[in-house]
């Protein structure tokens, strides 16, 4: 017996179609979160249908469901626009040629094209560039051939929409397209019987991120992109590795590689080399290339490395190019470390970092709480490859308001202050954390993937275990932040406790309070 699909209600319908249209029109920006109990209050419903509307979505490839993100707006990079349409390619020229074979009208498709070519805004050619396509594949005669080229049409929507923001082609590419596509596709089919025709090119992949990419405006190779790659490696645990050293003083390759093994192997996805953590100050030049050198060779494609760079403006640059050479895509930019920091001058030094690689993605690391968010905005008017922030003023009110008079929507915010400050900040706007306690306890990271997620009871509940642990950290003005995470590593067995100068390692009777907490964490 066949059985009957049950109807989606109406108030589902309703929400599901809401949605995808603020999707479609760029309204609801990739990698941005879909919060159930917003949502329901926006559209007056409970949370059901919301819940529903966005299972659905999720299986239209529209948006991605985490467990510890929570629901979001699907990112788009070349890779992805790629594939969508290679299936567009297979499926829709042969859809068009049975319409065609058949005689169907494609008037409607005619209309269609006429509208978004009288569009006042991308929203509005977006949405009838969709109903031009679909107008062109119904008449097919194939019910499930036209259903099949529904869901492609969504996820190419998506890719239009934001290459389009991206770079406006709709102009330039629509005089290339044949004005009328039934004669168009009636005069191929009487040349060439044997070869299908070739679907209007309303939008390509231009300007979409991927390997290779190179940074907004013009890079090397002449594309654009909008770094959507590495914004999402942001939003998600920064990890900075500590740099273990030898019993001669040198860097230990060997326990770094392991260490950053370990952090692969526990999740990790982004890294960051050349951290505070990792006592950026006390390596010497060699030893920080080395350092950058080790974590890209031991992470492979297994993580985005975003590479820590700073000193003087020379020394940055040519930081950020050896970073770039081995292939890394992003790098962060220490908080300049001079007396007299002006704010126009602050502005200069990122400039000239971030316009010497414009291919790469620029995280300014923001500790100064006298900068103002109109000062970044600066910035990124002149580098628009400055994509994320790490901000480590220890006031959450300053940051909310920071971010606003930056542009909270247009960088990718990183809670730098450790775990006890990540709830705080995850409220206020951010989505991404830096994390060195994720170097001894590797799951406990959880605790910011639950804030990020909204869960704050939960993640209060993993802030409460790793409260003491952080408290030693920050003692002394945070004397001892580097101290400490070593400290659990050596008492687990693996690195030494070895810090550099200004650092100290712990005295003897504060050591075992450490070892206790480390070796109580399910790691």
């Amino acid at each position: 017996m066949t059985s009957v699909p049950t109807p989606i209600p109406s108030r589902t319908q309703f929400v599901l179609e809401e949605i995808k249209r603020r999707i479609l029109t760029g309204q609801l920006t990739p990698g941005q979160a879909l919060v159930e109990t917003e949502l329901a209050a926006q559209f007056g419903v409970s949370k059901t249908p919301v819940r529903e509307a966005l299972k659905t979505l999720a299986g239209t490839g529209l948006v991605v469901m985490n467990q510890y993100k929570g629901v979001t707006v699907r990112m788009v990079d070349a890779d992805m626009a790629r594939e969508v349409y290679d299936v567009r390619l297979l499926l829709e020229p042969e859809a068009l040629k049975r319409a065609v074979r058949r005689g169907a009208s494609l008037d409607a498709a005619r209309d269609a094209l006429t509208r978004a070519d009288a569009a006042g805004d991308t929203a509005e050619r977006s949405l009838a560039n969709r109903e031009f396509h679909r107008a062109l594949y119904l008449p097919c005669g194939n019910p499930l051939l036209g259903r099949m080229l529904d869901e492609v049409r969504d996820q190419a929507a998506l890719v239009s929409a934001v290459a389009w923001a991206a770079s406006p082609s709709w102009e330039r590419e629509a005089r290339r397209a044949p004005r009328h596509p039934a004669a168009g596709a009636r005069r191929r089919r009487r040349r060439r019987r044997a070869r299908p025709a070739r679907p209007h090119r309303v939008v390509r992949a231009t300007g979409l991120p991927g390997r290779g990419s190179r940074g907004p405006g013009r890079g090397r190779s002449g594309m654009t992109t909008t770094f959507e790659p590495q914004r999402t490696a942001l939003a998600d645990v920064v990890a900075i590795p500590v740099t273990p050293f030898a019993e001669d003083g040198r860097v230990d390759q060997d326990a770094h590689r392991a260490l950053l093994r370990r952090l692969l192997d526990g999740g990790v996805i982004t890294l960051t080399p050349n951290g505070n953590t990792g006592e950026f100050y006390a390596l010497t030049p060699e030893e920080r290339r080395l350092v950058t050198e080790l974590t890209v060779e031991e992470a492979g494609d297994r993580a985005a490395i975003l590479v820590g760079v700073g000193h003087d403006v020379p020394t940055a640059v040519a930081s950020a190019r050896h970073a770039r050479e081995l292939g890394a895509r992003m790098v962060m930019v220490h908080q300049p470390v001079h007396p007299y920091v002006s704010q126009n001058g602050w502005v200069d030094y990122h400039r000239a970092i971030a316009a010497a690689v414009p291919d790469l993605g620029v995280v300014p690391y923001i500790r100064n709480a006298q900068l103002s968010g109109a000062r970044l905005a600066e910035l990124a008017d002149d580098c628009p490859n400055v994509i994320g922030v790490k901000y480590a003023v220890p006031d959450a009110a300053k940051f909310a308001a920071f971010a606003r008079d930056a542009g909270l929507e247009r960088f990718v915010w990183v809670a730098g202050l450790a775990e006890p400050y990540a709830p705080s900040y995850f409220s206020a706007g951010a989505t991404g954390f830096t994390s060195g306690l994720v170097n001894v306890a590797r799951r406990l990271h959880e605790h910011d993937r639950s804030a990020a997620a909204g869960d704050y009871p939960g993640a209060m509940k993993v802030w409460e275990q790793i409260r003491r642990f952080e408290e030693l950290r920050a003692a002394h003005g945070s004397a001892n932040n580097v101290t400490v995470v070593k400290e659990a590593l050596a008492s687990l067995g693996l690195c030494r406790r070895d810090v550099r100068p200004p650092s100290r390692e712990l005295p003897e009777d504060e050591r075992a309070e450490v070892a206790a907490i480390a070796a109580g964490w399910s790691i």
